[in-house]
C-alpha cells in the first residue's frame, strides 16, 4: 500500500512530530501510555483513542499519539486513516462525476426578481436631534444654579445662594 499523505495532512503530521518532541511517554502496559505534556493524557493505540479527543474527532493522529506510537516502535503510518493517502484521494474521483441537468428546475430570471427593503416600523420615543452647529454658532449655557444664562456652569457658578 502506497503511504504518501496528501500534502495539508503531510504537513499536519509533520508539525504533530516535531511537538510529539518535547512530551515525555510512560509505557502503562501494551497498548496504553501515558503522555506527560501540557495537560498529561493518556493514549490508547488499540483502542484509537487520546483523552485530548483529537484523534477521534478529526481521525486522524495527534501529537500525544506521535509520541506513543514512536514510543512503542510502531509504525506510524498505520494508525492514519487510508482516506487521508494519496491513493485514497486519486480514488475517490477516479470515478465519472455527472453534472445535475436541468431540465426539472425551473428557469432563473434575476430581472423578475424583485427584493424589497424590510417592513420598518416607527420608533417609539423623541427623535434624536440631528441639527448640526454652522461655523461660527456657539452653544449658550444655562446655569442650574442662578438660572442666568452665560459662559457659566452650576459648578463653576459664583453667585452667592
Amino acid at each position: 500500500m502506497e503511504y504518501s499523505l496528501c500534502p495539508k495532512m503531510d504537513k499536519k503530521l509533520q508539525e504533530a512530530v516535531k511537538e510529539a518532541r518535547s512530551g515525555m511517554v510512560t509505557r502503562s502496559s501494551e497498548t496504553e501510555f501515558e503522555v506527560h505534556s501540557t495537560p498529561t493524557v493518556k493514549v490508547n493505540i488499540l483502542l484509537r483513542t487520546c483523552t485530548c479527543s483529537i484523534w477521534q474527532n478529526e481521525c486522524f493522529p495527534c501529537a500525544h499519539v506521535v509520541a506513543a506510537v514512536q514510543r512503542a516502535g510502531k509504525d506510524l503510518n498505520s494508525f492514519i486513516e487510508s482516506y487521508f493517502h494519496v491513493a485514497m484521494y486519486k480514488e475517490s474521483y477516479a470515478i465519472l462525476i455527472v453534472p445535475i441537468p436541468t431540465l426539472g428546475r425551473p428557469e432563473a430570471n434575476p430581472s423578475a426578481v424583485l427584493i424589497l427593503p424590510p417592513l420598518t416600523k416607527k420608533q417609539i420615543g423623541r427623535p434624536k436631534k440631528n441639527r448640526i452647529p454652522s461655523r461660527g454658532e456657539k452653544r449658550r449655557l444655562r446655569c442650574g444654579r442662578c438660572r442666568s444664562w452665560g459662559s457659566h456652569n452650576k459648578t463653576m457658578c459664583k453667585a452667592p445662594i
